[in-house]
């Protein structure tokens, strides 16, 4: 009896508002890569904001229509409105001082100067220029000088290199003299120590941590239990320098891990979307122990690395929301509003210690996808369990609260006050302030709902209490005595009855995956945990495996298989084998003339970026083709065995068998006149010959070096004397030049005939910079997608839809080699709909599911928009296509026949 009216005791219902619907706002527009935590808000019932400003964050005022707040971006403190307990913020304020990659530095430099090197030495040395350069100067001769390691012997520059980060150019360059220091003097260039990678299957690698800060005072730090493995796409190079392509040595698209041979034998699952699959991080600790290095001590090491760079930073991370609190009058001062979930990029060096590269604030969620697995439910995991672990909790709902025992209950029960376990004594005397209990309360039902986050801090053994900026607040003790409590009395030392902790008051707090009795959750079948948070018995749906092109029906052949032994039917193994053998000849010799299932031929192992070709091959039940070499361009010898050939690297077309009229091969012979920018350009001038230039300038001019050395003088004196358009203040408007280096990847701006010298046995190419139209003021691209089905009779089409592409960077006032390369080349890109000129333009944003406006359409109206005519610029764009193919269309003609008579 006592034990209901406990549960009732620490249950009440918060009389200010009667909204019992948990609510979240997202203040952005762009929100396609937020698709894992779209999905939990709604796994979870939780329902996005609506109403004017919804998607601002002037709604951020509003804070009795909301619980949480989720951004991408920074967030905007100054908006916010007076926030209670139960409001959570997906940000801390002061953050910059670990994101920022100069900062983060910095606040290394000042931990050595309080705590020493031995404990803050886990960050590369970086220089500054010009201001470190005399302590660059000394680092560099110091490491240059130093002994030769024995063990790299055929590597003079091992562990003696150093990185040169510009800031006028993506990507980074090797630092190979102090002689090229003049160059970058007044550049404010960064050079970095360059940590020589251990390698997995001879690929460098990145580890990143996902890492959840759910509280600052008391500070609690947790860790995902799997992390994010990154394998660079090509092998590391035996020598690294500027020659070296950057794909094997900068982690940007990637490989998964999983598809690495010195891995394979740790992954007893791989990932998909239906699993998370086998731990990365308990896969890379299964290889380094492979190889001769300490897993705990390597865990031990990252993960304090780490907790001290945070816990260091706790004081300024206090005084950074306390301002924020002063800024939007906040009406109580109790910190816990915030938090954050970083993930940290580290580097192993091949000795097995990690270097922490960077941390970044808003992590990518949006899964990746190979054709091998996904990292799907591994982000989609780590967000509901970063979600369920903060707690979303509407105004309505029951809240936890502490219970008071009278003075005999107190005294009866809760005399050892090292008993914190024992919630029900929080508020007895001798124990905790209110203050402190409530507080406490939060932090012990959040380490309950954790989830398969890891609490790295505080630790029982305060292995890291001295690094807290600051020292422990009475918050923080409270935690430590609470989780050491249970170190000194093990559970089966503890009478838990109707001292068991608390944790729910309806079926929300437990998951929605149990129901909520007397305060406890009784979880359904299937799930199991304190708040029901662990699934043990999920049911997947069966995945058939891939079957192979031919398959024997040998179902009327069984009974040739068995004989009677003692009443029952038995195998005869050798009748058996015989019998199918001969059965399967027979039937496979029909099966070539009479296969009713569609095959296609994918003669490539990595096809990680062909996931929609995969799917729409499944939709249209069309079988991949598993004989002998399958992904192999071996295999296309066998054209009775598929009736598609799909590659992504260009055709070898010399393997291929005899064709049918039926058989489809996915690259036409000869492509290289349009693919290759240096023939598409000579194919124009070419065409340009033939029907003048009026119908061919649709490609800008370019000049290879130093065979066109003054045709490109011409030009260039030409355009620098032409007039200055007056609707332009810029001098250097229509008169730039882009030079693209052989030797580097990228760009820089070619700005007089003086440079020319220096170019003139490089085989560089010069080309016409054209002016962009820019929206949002940001320069973009349109690529359209093009079939040709057929070479005689031409036919050519063009998807409705296009992919357009916007630059990460506005573009700037001024166009030179100081500009971000963000600025005005389209690698990594942002979505046309996050464009505020193009907003109107779209009244659905596209999705997974469907994608019903045009972005080619958008673009036409956005030109109307303008005033350029957008049915003009239509057919222009379509009749570039159309004539360039077109006018090389004898060349197809010719390229297929050579290649028929070569093939027979």
């Amino acid at each position: 009896m006592r034990f209901v009216y406990l549960a009732v005791a620490v249950f009440a219902l918060d009389d200010r508002s009667s909204r019992q619907t948990k609510v979240f706002l997202l203040p952005e527009k762009a929100r396609h890569h937020l698709q894992p935590l779209l999905d939990a808000f709604n796994g979870m019932g939780v329902q996005e904001m609506h109403g004017p400003d919804a998607l601002t964050w002037k709604a951020a005022k509003k804070t009795q229509e909301f619980d949480l707040v989720w951004s991408y971006e920074y967030s905007q403190f100054q908006h916010l409105g007076p926030l209670e307990r139960r409001h959570r913020i997906n940000h801390l304020p002061g953050s910059y001082v670990l994101v920022s990659k100069g900062h983060v530095y910095e606040t290394l430099l000042e931990l050595q100067g309080i705590h020493g090197k031995y404990d803050f030495n886990f960050i590369p040395k970086q220089f500054r220029l010009p201001q470190d350069v005399d302590e660059f100067s000394a680092a560099f001769r110091e490491r240059k000088n130093r002994a030769q390691e024995t063990k790299a012997d055929d590597d003079p520059d091992y562990n003696k290199r150093w990185l040169l980060k510009q800031q006028s150019h993506r990507g980074v360059q090797f630092f190979s003299g102090l002689d090229q220091l003049g160059d970058h003097m007044h550049s404010n260039d960064m050079i970095a120590q360059c940590i020589e990678p251990l390698l997995i299957s001879g690929h460098k690698f990145d580890i990143g941590l996902y890492v959840a800060v759910t509280s600052i005072d008391p500070l609690r730090i947790y860790i995902y239990h799997n992390a994010l493995l990154r394998m660079c796409k090509l092998k590391y190079p035996k020598h690294l320098d500027n020659t070296a392509d950057l794909e094997s040595y900068v982690v940007d698209d990637y490989l998964p891990p999983w598809e690495m041979p010195d891995l394979q034998e740790f992954y007893t699952e791989i990932p998909s979307e239906e699993i998370e699959g086998t731990s990365h991080f308990k896969v890379l600790k299964q290889y380094l122990e492979s190889v001769g290095i300490d897993p705990e001590k390597f865990q031990s090491e990252i993960y304090g690395d780490v907790v001290k760079i945070i816990a260091g930073n706790r004081e300024h991370f206090m005084d950074s929301e306390q301002a924020v609190r002063r800024q939007t009058k906040q009406p109580h001062e109790q910190l816990g509003n915030f938090f954050e979930m970083y993930r940290f990029d580290f580097m192993v060096e091949d000795t097995g210690k990690p270097w922490l590269m960077e941390v970044n604030q808003s992590p990518n969620l949006a899964p990746k996808y190979f054709n091998s697995g996904t990292d799907f439910t591994m982000k989609s995991s780590l967000i509901h369990d970063l979600l369920h672990m903060v707690s979303i909790t509407a105004p309505g709902e029951l809240s936890v609260y502490l219970p008071q025992l009278n003075a005999a209950e107190c005294n009866d029960r809760c005399s050892d006050v090292k008993q914190v376990w024992e919630m029900p004594c929080w508020r007895c005397p001798g124990w905790f302030t209110e203050n402190e209990g409530n507080t406490l309360l939060e932090g012990a039902t959040e380490y309950a709902r954790r989830g398969k986050y890891n609490l790295v801090y505080p630790t029982v053994d305060k292995q890291y209490s001295r690094f807290v900026s600051g020292g422990l607040t009475a918050h923080d003790e409270a935690f430590e005595r609470y989780l050491a409590s249970f170190e000194v009395y093990p559970a089966a030392d503890r009478k838990l009855s109707h001292h068991e902790p608390l944790l729910c008051g309806n079926r929300e707090h437990c998951s929605r995956h149990g129901d909520c009795v007397n305060g406890a959750c009784v979880c359904d079948i299937g799930y199991e945990g304190k708040t029901c948070y662990i699934p043990t018995g999920k049911k997947r749906e069966k995945v058939d495996k891939p079957k192979p092109a031919f398959k024997v029906d040998d179902t009327n052949l069984q009974p040739a298989n068995l004989r009677q032994v003692d009443g029952q039917e038995k195998v005869q193994p050798q009748i058996a084998a015989y019998f199918m053998l001969g059965a399967s000849i027979l039937l496979v010799a029909v099966y070539l003339h009479s296969r009713a299932a569609k095959v296609f031929l994918l003669p490539e192992t990595f096809r990680h970026h062909l996931s929609p070709l995969l799917r729409a091959f499944r939709e249209l039940g069309i079988q991949e083709y598993y004989g002998e070499d399958a992904m192999s361009w071996k295999a296309a010898k066998k054209t009775q065995d598929f009736d598609l050939v799909w590659s992504w690297e260009y055709s070898k077309h010399q393997q291929l068998g005899l064709l049918e009229r039926r058989h489809k091969v996915n690259h036409l012979p000869g492509s290289y006149v349009l693919v290759s920018k240096s023939h598409i350009y000579e194919t124009q001038l070419q065409l340009q010959s033939i029907h003048g230039e009026e119908d061919f300038n649709f490609i800008p001019k370019q000049y290879l070096l130093p065979k066109e050395a003054e045709e490109f003088k011409v030009a260039f004196e030409e355009r620098k004397n032409q007039v200055q358009a007056v609707k332009c203040d810029d001098p250097d408007y229509n008169r730039r030049w882009l030079l693209k280096q052989q030797s580097h990847r990228g760009v820089q701006f070619f700005s007089g005939l003086d440079e020319i010298d220096a170019h003139m046995n490089s085989n560089d190419m010069i080309a016409q910079c054209i002016e962009p139209l820019l929206i949002s003021g940001h320069k973009f691209d349109i690529g359209l997608y093009v079939a040709i089905m057929s070479i005689d009779p031409l036919r050519i089409y063009i998807y409705h839809n296009s992919v357009v592409r916007i630059c990460k960077l506005q573009y700037p006032n001024h166009l030179d080699d100081t500009a971000d390369l963000e600025s005005y080349v389209v690698d990594d890109f942002i979505p046309p709909w996050a464009m505020p000129d193009l907003q109107e333009f779209y009244p659905e944003i596209p999705n997974e599911q469907k994608q019903d406006i045009s972005n080619f359409q958008v673009i036409k109206k956005y030109l109307a928009k303008v005033g350029i005519d957008p049915e003009k610029f239509q057919r222009e764009i379509y009749g570039a296509v159309v004539k360039i193919i077109a006018g090389n269309r004898e060349h197809f003609v010719n390229s297929e026949k050579t290649l028929r008579h070569q093939t027979k």
